[in-house]
């Protein structure tokens, strides 16, 4: 328990004694939400591991497909259901709610470079967002370097196919 130190009544000074502990109310202590934010938004996402069937994030969040990550938030991604390598605009979506902007989205296509179509070019280019497109397993190192450097980047990062490992 961090130590506290708080100031007496008519500007005494500080006390040697810590506050007492405030009790937390009933909504409090029943939040679904306490303690997550140590867990996930205020840790740094790093990609440890990858395969045919998906992600492994800080070494121990394992997400099962697709995926698109922020600097502390990784999240599932469905960019097409019937081809995953035909991006629409619709896939980058929820890009569009962030503020800041990412300054940089690093794409992964799986182990072949496979870039997006003119519609998701135009729409990095009028938000000033770079798009760099290059295989899985390069963008995880992009992606990862460059979380580590504070900096605001995302990353689509497409698994690669259960045959490419063979």
């Amino acid at each position: 328990m961090r130590r506290i130190r708080w100031p007496l009544a008519l500007g005494r000074g500080f006390a040697n004694e810590t506050k007492p502990p405030r009790e937390l109310s009933y909504l409090e202590q029943h939040d679904m939400y306490s303690g997550i934010e140590d867990r996930v938004f205020l840790e740094r996402v790093a990609v440890t591991s990858y395969g045919p069937q998906g992600f492994t994030i800080n070494n121990d969040i394992e997400l099962h497909g697709h995926v698109m990550l922020l600097p502390q938030l990784p999240m599932l991604w469905r960019p097409n259901s019937e081809n995953p390598l035909e991006f629409t605009r619709d896939s980058f979506s929820v890009l569009d709610l962030l503020y800041p902007k990412p300054e940089l989205i690093v794409m992964g296509t799986g182990t072949s470079q496979q870039f997006p179509s003119q519609e998701i070019r135009e729409w990095a280019a009028s938000n000033g967002i770079p798009l760099e497109v290059m295989r899985t397993g390069s963008a995880i190192g992009v992606f990862n370097v460059c979380c580590m450097e504070n900096r605001n980047v995302a990353a689509v990062l497409l698994r690669p196919q259960q045959d490419d490992f063979s």
